[in-house]
This record gives C-alpha cells, structure tokens and sequence, in this order.
C-alpha cells in the first residue's frame, strides 16, 4: 500500500496521519501475520509512504513513482484536498484505488461516477459547515458571524455548507477573510474578524494555522463564541 502526506512543509501535523497509520499496520503484522483473506491467505502488509509537503505537483509525483515502480496496490489516506485532487485522473486513469482520503471534499461522493476509483473517508466539510451554522444560531439566532478561511478548496466546501445552513439569515456573516497556506501568520486576518463586531468566530484552518489563530484571539482579548473544524480539532495534533 502506497501513501503521500506532508511530512514537512506548512501541515507537517498531518504527520500523524500516515505515521498512526503506519503504527497499526506493524501490529497487524506483528500480532497476526497480517490480514487473511477470504481464501486462507495470509499476507503481512507493506506501507510505503513519501513526502510530499502539501504540494499538488510533488504528491503527483510521489504517486506515480508508488504505482509506476513500487507497484502497489492502492494508495491510501492521501492528505489533503489540493493534493487528492492532482491525483485523482491519474488514478482512474491507471485504476488504481485511491482509498480513504484525508479530505472532507464534497467532491469525492457528488462525482463518484466520473471518479470511481476514488473513495472519500471522512464526513465532507459542506455537510460539517451546515452543522456549525445550526450550532452558531442555537447559541444565539442574531449572531454576527465572522469567518477566516484557507484560501482553497477545502475552505470553500465550508463556506458553501455554512451559507446553506444559514438560509435566510446568511445576512449574519459580517466578515469572510481568507490566508494562504503560504503566509507567515494569519494575525491580521484575526484582526480583520474581530474589527467587523463578529461575536461568533469560525476559524477553517490547518494546525499550523489554527494554533496562530487561537492565539490572536487569545491575545486580543477578544471572546466571540468559537468554532474549529474537525480537522485541526486535534488536542495533540494542535
């Protein structure tokens, strides 16, 4: 089984993801031989993943290196929205598996006609953000909604699922900043939310990103009513 993950770069705490994976697999091996299939077989399994520092191109690389001269079976948990999406023709191409992803995208169960050889994982983010909207307007319905978000696909899938989830009160978001995964820090972006009188903060980031973010609003005394996504909601990873 092959993976791609940014184990350096920008969201190096998405480390965690292949290298938990990883922690498994030995103990499946260890414990059991590896997995047994259907026919009596026992086949120890073999994870191998490589670096590609949350960028598209290099995690294109990485897969085609992985099923090209590894041969391996599948490519599992990729990270990231950006990245599964530069791989994902070139999986069906080739038909590959491209299981398990490590991306709520809507895109992965609205296209997988077009895209069979690619299987989600986890809940996608419109439907998370549709949630935080309903938990913004249960604690107060005349919420004054700021939002700072990645400047990418995965920060726009939020935003659709949070605008739905408002309906007719979408009125109520007062800021929509966005960062580049490029960027030193998100404080002025912070900044920018809580100058437009948001008292509820949704803050759509990565770790690195979502540390920052939880700090400025630290730091600037302000206290709005605050929502992470899931991905960064990791007490250990963040």
């Amino acid at each position: 089984i092959g993976g791609s993950a940014p184990l350096s770069g920008p969201v190096a705490a998405y480390a965690s993801v292949p290298k938990g994976a990883e922690a498994y697999f030995d103990w499946i091996n260890e414990t059991n031989g590896g997995v047994t299939s259907a026919d009596g077989k026992t086949r120890a399994i073999t994870f191998t993943y490589l670096d590609d520092q949350y960028s598209p191109p290099k995690t294109l690389e990485n897969v085609r290196l992985l099923v090209e001269q590894e041969e391996v079976w599948a490519i599992m948990n990729p990270v990231g929205t950006p990245s599964n999406t530069a791989i994902r023709d070139y999986m069906n191409q080739v038909e590959v598996p491209q299981v398990l992803l490590g991306s709520g995208a809507a895109t992965w169960g609205r296209d997988i006609d077009q895209y069979p050889w690619t299987i989600g994982y986890q809940a996608d983010y419109e439907t998370e953000g549709k949630a935080y909207a309903t938990y913004a307007l249960q604690q107060n319905p005349d919420a004054k909604i700021g939002i700072l978000r990645a400047n990418d696909d995965f920060g726009k899938d939020y935003v659709t699922g949070i605008r739905e989830g408002l309906g007719d009160k979408v009125d109520q978001i007062v800021a929509e900043v966005t960062y580049e995964t490029t960027d030193a820090t998100i404080d002025s972006q912070v900044s920018q939310v809580k100058d437009a009188g948001a008292d509820v903060f949704m803050l759509i980031a990565t770790p690195q990103f979502a540390i920052q973010g939880i700090k400025r609003v630290a730091d600037l005394g302000w206290e709005p009513v605050k929502i992470l996504t899931a991905v960064s909601a990791s007490v250990a990873a963040v």
